[in-house]
């Protein structure tokens, strides 16, 4: 069998740039401080460059199962062509504060021609050895050839023209590296196991031309040869699916590039000057690699620990040395050994323990924010001001009187001058439970604004584990888990603690996550779980007016799972509820217009609805974070150029051990039709038409942040979407910690 592989690639290439630096060095002289040094420098420099990639690659099978001859050829060709100027007048003083010298002032244009040529001939052949061992026989050849031609000239103030040759900055440099490697390697292949030994010979020769204006003439800077062993090995061993320890270790040249070995001073920052160094040896690293990753597909279960160690001979390294008044020399050298150690370990809960450990951490990042203002005004004094619920609470004598007059007292005396007297802004703007929970705070003895903001803040917490819940339910796992960490710290945090929205946002979540749970389970507590779910979903119409439009979320779990028995028990539970306080003497719909009309007469009144329609959109990005935008960024673009692995449903479950600890593998969904939208992609889909209706309502002009929690935790399933979830985890955390220490937020 023959198989021939040709490949080319190309880049053209054309980069623009601009720097404006001002510096200023402070110098110390016995007991004086002083001025030492004024200065700014200006550059700008364009460049065009094209690089060519050409490979050919020809492979043989012989006469003999794993008896193969191969032969490539790598050609790798770059060339390109800039220009810049660089105008910096520098000012070195006395300690008494006179001129020294303005000498360091440059005023130039430089040219700059570079081009690469590398060629790499390379065979192997392999030999078996009985029925599971191999040996490889490697040959290399490299030649590589570089050029870098500069020409520098001096502003002519006489002629207003750069044409004073800058024979310090003019030069010409040649570099040229060929290697021959001679190698080979010894391979095993058992059932649970495998490993390969293996080293190579390398005879390098490097050798450097300059010819430098200032000195006139073509010299030698370089000619070494260097001759190096790298040695190679590799372990691996399965012991049972899922678990795999790993062994692997490396060495290479790095061989220094031209501008560290091109003796010239780069002086196009006067305060920082640069030169290469023609003695510089070239480094040889060492890399050890051991891991150890384990996978329990029935639980999710993952443990991963990693360990990298390096070891480098004649390390690279930069010296910086102080000419005086704030001017550096940089130089390359080699070092004594460099070590580098990297260790890392991931290890992914039990199910339960992981929520467990979600939600107190929840708890203490939302208080912890809330304490950012102190205690009474971040925590105990958020509910008890005028406008909120509190302040009502002892106007209350007695509950059922309550229910049977609270619609009576809505209407302000600005739309209804017959008004004896009305509820405050927050009491008055919500459906009677939302007060109700206050209510009996007090009459359990919890009075007063510190428990009852400690009370929304474990409440509110519990969100991101509701969404959690509701996820694993519908068979996301691997979607619930990724997300979790940025359910945790949610900025939406920021206003969780303290306002009842969050409270509103964790009873909503829960009631989803209940539904989910009776969709996808079966007997008796499948039937609990969904009644349950009826039961909470009908309090969250009591709780907020704006409630209503979260039922597109349990609609979109029993219209994703189809769970027929599921919506008739949620049916059952939102109307027991809903007939509870019809009995009780409160109409939801008498409510709800009696607010509309109060909202019409509020500031609400004077805001334009086209800019809070954007602005709205604007405001609602403090609470989801620069994380779930990146996420929904990548939502869009798979869904128009193709499924996003943890938001569609899989054919056939996932691996079973893991790529690495980045990633939690195992089927997003349980196995079903390939490309149907998978739960993650239903949920948040239906928390995005929430919103666009909020919006497109015109009943909540401004304040979203807060108001639209109970929608904005069902956007923490994007994040799943996200490769490096680290960092985009930090920039979540970071911006909730910036509005709190920046911003006022008031409510």
């Amino acid at each position: 069998m023959k198989a021939r592989h040709v490949s080319e690639s190309s880049a053209i290439q054309h980069s623009e740039g601009f720097s404006n630096d001002t510096t200023t060095v402070q110098s110390v002289q016995g007991a004086q401080k002083y001025l030492a040094l004024t200065g700014k420098s200006y550059n700008d420099n364009n460049r065009d460059g094209v690089n060519l990639n050409n490979n050919l690659l020809y492979r043989r099978r012989l006469n003999k199962i794993g008896r193969t001859f191969t032969l490539g050829w790598n050609n790798s060709y770059s060339h390109s062509n800039g220009d810049g100027n660089n105008i910096s007048p520098q000012t070195l003083y006395n300690p008494n504060g006179t001129v020294l010298s303005t000498a360091l002032s440059q005023n130039y244009h430089s040219t700059q021609l570079t081009n690469s040529n590398g060629n790499v001939i390379s065979t192997s052949y392999t030999e078996p050895i009985g029925n599971n061992k191999l040996v490889e026989i490697n040959y290399a050849y490299s030649n590589t050839l570089s050029s870098s031609d500069k020409k520098t000239n001096d502003y002519d103030s006489v002629s207003s023209k750069y044409e004073i040759p800058n024979i310090l900055q003019t030069n010409y440099f040649t570099n040229s590296a060929v290697y021959n490697r001679a190698g080979a390697n010894f391979r095993v292949q058992g059932k649970k196991y495998n490993y390969q030994l293996g080293g190579s010979v390398q005879f390098t020769t490097l050798e450097s031309h300059l010819y430098a204006a200032l000195s006139g003439k073509d010299s030698v800077s370089v000619k070494r040869n260097y001759t190096n062993f790298a040695p190679s090995a590799s372990y691996n061993y399965n012991p049972r699916m899922g678990t795999n320890l790993r062994f692997n270790y490396r060495g290479k040249n790095n061989q220094p590039s031209t501008s560290q070995l091109q003796d010239v001073l780069d002086v196009s920052n006067p305060q920082s000057i640069r030169t290469g160094n023609p003695d510089l040896k070239q480094e040889f690293a060492h890399n050890l690699n051991v891991g150890y990753n384990t996978f329990k597909l029935i639980n999710f279960q993952f443990m991963a620990v990693n360990f990298n160690g390096g070891f480098t001979q004649n390390k690279i390294a930069n010296s910086i040395d102080t000419l005086g008044h704030g001017v550096q020399l940089t130089m390359s050298l080699n070092q004594n050994p460099g070590f580098t150690v990297k260790r890392d370990a991931t290890i992914s809960l039990r199910w339960r323990t992981l929520l467990w450990a979600a939600y107190p951490t929840a708890v203490l990042w939302t208080l912890a924010l809330a304490m950012v203002d102190g205690w009474q005004r971040g925590v105990a004094g958020r509910l008890a001001t005028r406008d909120e619920y509190l302040h009502d609470v002892p106007l209350v004598h007695g509950i059922p009187l309550l229910l049977r007059t609270f619609a009576d007292h809505i209407l302000t005396t600005a739309v209804d001058p017959a008004q004896t007297w009305f509820w405050t802004t927050h009491v008055g703007a919500h459906p009677p439970l939302a007060f109700l929970l206050f209510v009996w705070l007090d009459r359990l003895g919890l009075s007063g604004g510190g428990p009852a903001g400690v009370f929304v803040i474990l409440v509110g917490a519990s969100a991101c584990v509701a969404v959690a819940v509701a996820l694993r339910a519908l068979g996301a796992e691997r979607v619930a888990r990724r997300a979790l960490p940025f359910g945790v710290l949610l900025p939406g945090a920021v206003w969780v603690g303290v306002s009842a929205d969050g409270l509103f946002a964790a009873v909503l979540a829960w009631s989803v996550a209940l539904v989910a749970l009776g969709a996808t389970g079966a007997g008796l507590r499948a039937a609990g779980a969904a009644g349950a779910g009826g039961v909470l979903f009908g309090c969250c119409l009591y709780l907020s007016y704006g409630l209503a439009l979260g039922v597109l979320l349990p609609v979109a779990v029993l219209v994703h799972t189809r769970a027929g028995r599921a919506a008739v028990l949620v049916g059952c539970g939102v109307g027991a509820v809903v007939l509870a306080f019809a009995a009780s003497g409160f109409w939801w719909f008498t409510g709800y217009a009696d607010v509309k009309v109060i909202y019409a007469a509020s500031i609400a009144a004077t805001r334009p609805y086209l800019y809070f329609g954007l602005a709205d959109i604007a405001a609602v990005l403090f609470a989801t974070g620069p994380a779930l935008v990146a996420g929904l960024r990548r939502a869009v673009w798979a869904a128009v150029s193709g499924p996003a692995v943890p938001f569609r449903r899989a054919a056939v479950p996932g691996p079973a051990v893991p790529p690495g600890p980045a990633a939690i593998p195992g089927p997003a969904v349980p196995p079903g039709p390939a490309g149907r939208p998978g739960p993650a992609a239903m949920l948040v889909g239906a928390a995005l038409a929430a919103l666009l209706l909020a919006d497109l309502s015109g009943m909540s002009k401004g304040e979203v942040e807060r108001i639209w929690l109970p929608f904005v935790v069902w956007l923490v399933p994007l994040a799943a979407l996200l490769d490096r979830r680290r960092g985009w985890l930090l920039a979540q955390a970071a911006l909730a910690l910036a509005v709190n220490h920046l911003l006022l937020t008031v409510w």
